[in-house]
């Protein structure tokens, strides 16, 4: 029993030796581990260093951009005001010289009136005075003659010496007029004399007016090259601008109007002006009436398009964003406005003027037709319905009698399972998909539009690309969205179903709205789940995708409030930053 518990000792200790190694081996492997550990730690932290360097330095660069924007703003603004002060001194010296001219010219026509009416003053009165002394001279002879009869021999010798005096007394009054001729003479001289210093006066006069004009025209000429090297300043800084908005990844807004339509605007005026071609003015009066009491809202968006832009140039501002889905980009463009504002015709378009839907699609054609080859492309296509806040499959038969359900993988991407998703190889392949999803949307009449738009409707456009050549296969989604009508209920005197249409198209819109508003503050909760609509579009929305917002104004005076809406919505989703867009590119090795 002793020998056995001795080698049940020896056994015991063989084992402790044994456990100390392996303790002393687990020992070294943590020590490896943590060393391994800290070793990816110090590389962490070298990794943010950088990363925190490098947001340094786009701060500091954007800063300096937005420093050379603002001295650049600063020098125009002051270099105007100059010119302006120096023109309105011509003009004030120009009015001032026109006012001695005109002067000048009176006093010579006053003086001219009055040597003519001091010449006929004398002539009259020469005239007057020869006559009474004509007339003197025949009562004076008539008396003679009598005195002759009376007493001609005792009065011959004194009607001799009448007549002598009175001949006299005419010699001294023909004497007396000459004199006031000469003198009447003088003055007219003198007279005409001071019209001729007044004629090289006004000669003068006007030569330093010229002088003066072809100065003011060089100001002018010089006014208006610094007006196009201002414009020319400004468009630089507006192309920088937009690349700074570019960087920093605001959503683009687009604004357009539409023409005036007899049908709907009844006779109404034309409201909106354009100061720029990336500014609008809208003019709202008391009760509709132009009077003193006219409030100006002005906007500026990244475009405006008039009444007289057409769909093609309007398609060239977003072309480049439509092409980009091809390189991997998410794209959405969503059109926005009252009812009756146009927002169907910019994105459905007509026959003979087709809209943005059918112009990306036949944009997207010749894109894979030119870069067939090296690549492989697939395009598809599903259209979506929003409909009092259910969703439906506009390209289903039975598009009204199923409500889909829209999920968020574990991935952040949105998806609609149930969703019918149809290849598209054709022009004719995209027409007759886009026309059986107009077919099935829910329309309805309003007082704004008897063929008002009931319903939120969106076009995904899928694009697969596989190139061979580099083995990557990118994979991109262009949202296409024609919202319904944003106007007020007051507005739109529904009633009954059309109600209940207009109360969850303002639900879906003031949610749409909220969040906005809650990424233009960049706050960590976004509720996109308060509505489909912006559930559906969560992943664009709040995602790395580039989005493109094309707000419609009606330009009837009667919509201004309307409009003023609108377009105060607009500018506060220019302000959202989603971050820089990234392409969806996958490694086929």
């Amino acid at each position: 029993e002793r020998d056995r518990a001795v080698r049940g000792a020896a056994e015991l200790e063989g084992r402790v030796e044994i456990l100390n190694v392996c303790h002393q081996e687990l020992n070294l492997g943590r020590a490896t581990e943590l060393q391994v550990c800290m070793q990816q730690q110090q590389s962490q932290v070298v990794l943010e260093q950088r990363l925190l360097s490098c947001q340094r330095e786009r701060a500091e660069m954007v800063e300096h951009i937005t420093e050379m924007a603002d001295t650049h703003t600063a020098a125009m603004a002051a270099l105007r005001a100059e010119m302006e002060h120096k023109l309105e001194q011509a003009s004030h010296t120009q009015h001032t010289l026109q006012a001695e001219v005109d002067r000048l010219t009176e006093q010579c026509q006053r003086l001219s009136s009055d040597y003519e009416q001091q010449r006929l003053a004398l002539q009259e009165k020469f005239s007057q005075e020869r006559e009474n002394v004509l007339a003197n001279l025949m009562q004076q002879r008539e008396l003679d003659l009598q005195a002759e009869r009376q007493e001609r021999a005792r009065d011959c010798e004194l009607l001799a010496q009448e007549k002598t005096a009175a001949i006299q007394q005419h010699q001294e009054m023909v004497a007396l007029t000459q004199r006031e001729l000469s003198v009447a003479k003088e003055q007219s001289e003198r007279q005409s004399a001071l019209v001729q210093t007044l004629q090289q006066t006004i000669s003068t006069t006007e030569h330093s007016l010229i002088e003066k004009n072809s100065r003011i025209k060089q100001m002018e000429d010089e006014y208006s090259e610094t007006l196009l090297k201002y414009k020319q300043e400004m468009g630089q800084r507006k192309k920088i601008f937009n690349l700074l908005q570019m960087l920093r990844g605001n959503i683009r807004v687009l604004c357009r109007v539409r023409p005036l339509v007899a049908k709907c605007d009844r006779n109404d005026t034309f409201n909106p002006t354009f100061p720029d071609t990336n500014e609008i003015q809208l003019h709202e009066t008391k009760d509709g009436v132009t009077s003193k009491y006219t409030k100006q809202h002005h906007f500026e968006f990244d475009k405006v398009f008039t009444h007289q832009d057409t769909q093609d140039e309007l398609f060239q501002e977003v072309q480049p964003l439509v092409t980009s889905i091809m390189d991997g980009f998410n794209v959405v463009i969503f059109a926005y406005g009252q009812t009756g504002s146009g927002k169907t015709f910019t994105m459905d378009g007509t026959e003979q003027a087709p809209g943005i839907n059918l112009r990306t699609l036949e944009t997207l054609f010749q894109t894979a037709a030119s870069r067939k080859g090296a690549w492989t492309i697939q395009i598809s296509v599903s259209v979506l319905e929003i409909y009092n806040e259910a969703v439906f499959d506009l390209l289903a038969a039975d598009s009204r009698d199923k409500k889909l359900e829209v999920r968020l993988t574990r991935q952040n991407l949105v998806v609609v399972p149930d969703a019918k998703i149809v290849p598209v190889h054709s022009h004719e392949d995209v027409l007759k998909v886009l026309e059986q999803g107009k077919s099935n949307r829910a329309c309805g009449a309003t007082d704004a539009n008897l063929h008002s738009s009931r319903s939120h409707c969106i076009v995904t456009v899928y694009v697969e690309g596989e190139n061979t050549i580099a083995k990557e296969k990118t994979v991109g989604k262009l949202h296409l969205v024609d919202l319904a009508g944003s106007e007020k209920l007051s507005k739109s005197g529904t009633a009954g179903e059309r109600l209940a249409e207009s109360v969850a198209i303002n639900k879906s819109l003031s949610a749409l709205g909220d969040v906005i508003q809650s990424l233009a503050k960049k706050e960590k909760h976004v509720p996109f789940r308060n509505s489909q609509l912006t559930f559906l579009l969560q992943d664009s929305l709040g995602g790395d995708s580039k989005v493109v917002m094309v707000v419609n104004v009606s330009p009837s005076s009667n919509s201004v409030v309307e409009s003023i809406n609108s377009l105060n919505f607009a500018s506060r989703v220019r302000k959202v930053e989603l971050g820089k867009p990234k392409k969806h590119v996958v490694r086929l090795d």
